[in-house]
């Protein structure tokens, strides 16, 4: 997974404070660069052992992204990571840059870089690495329109469709490979008044990941 950060001397400055802090970042290679077609690459793990990688200026295109089936999206949206530590990978993200906790569901973190409620969460987990990958869509009915486009498909639905109780986010988990899941989302809550938000607790229970009841058979969603 990786973060873009704004210039050379943020980028720099970055790897001084990880390596301060007894966290080392290997520098990527012209090759490493090339493939992920950026100026410049530094990876480090999280203390859940997840490789995280800070990039500076990622190549941009003057071509849309334009996708074999038109299914609404958007954007990215957010990354969600398994770990056996969540709370110190959240002191990484809340001491070292700029992230900030938005919810908590149990032990499960969300964290926030800019207005949008959450664009990373660590759940607690007996693994590490990615969990879900989720792409916001344009509205309601382009993310139920992929729900029958996914079930006409026999993909299989892991979680939803239903909506958050922290976020607001109306979201649909499906399988994909690698173990890895991927997420459609849309509407949400942004954190506008950052001095006065005041992140919550919620229990780790059915009604706290969905509050129309969806049910998982993910341990993490669980």
């Amino acid at each position: 997974m990786g973060f873009e950060i704004h210039g050379r001397a943020q980028f720099e400055a970055a790897i001084v404070e990880l390596s301060q802090h007894g966290i080392e970042a290997a520098i990527g290679t012209e090759h490493e660069c090339a493939v992920r077609k950026v100026r410049a690459l530094a990876s480090f793990r999280d203390p859940g052992g997840n490789t995280i990688e800070l990039v500076l200026r990622p190549l941009h295109s003057g071509w849309r992204y334009f996708p074999g089936r038109d299914a609404g999206v958007v954007g990215l949206q957010s990354v969600a990571l398994r770990s056996q530590d969540v709370p110190a990978c959240e002191a990484l993200w809340t001491t070292l840059f700029n992230g900030r906790v938005s919810d908590w569901i149990g032990d499960a973190a969300f964290l926030r870089f800019d207005q949008a409620h959450h664009r990373l969460a660590y759940y607690p987990s007996a693994g590490r690495g990615i969990l879900a990958i989720e792409f916001g869509v344009e509205n309601v009915d382009l993310l139920m329109q992929n729900n029958y486009f996914l079930q006409s498909a026999q993909v299989k639905i892991v979680h939803g469709p239903g909506r958050r109780p922290a976020s607001n986010q109306m979201f649909l988990t499906f399988a994909g490979p690698d173990e890895t899941l991927f997420s459609f989302v849309t509407e949400g809550d942004d954190i506008v008044h950052e001095a006065t938000h005041r992140p919550r607790q919620f229990p780790r229970a059915r009604s706290s990941l969905c509050a129309w009841g969806s049910e998982s058979n993910v341990p993490e969603f669980c």
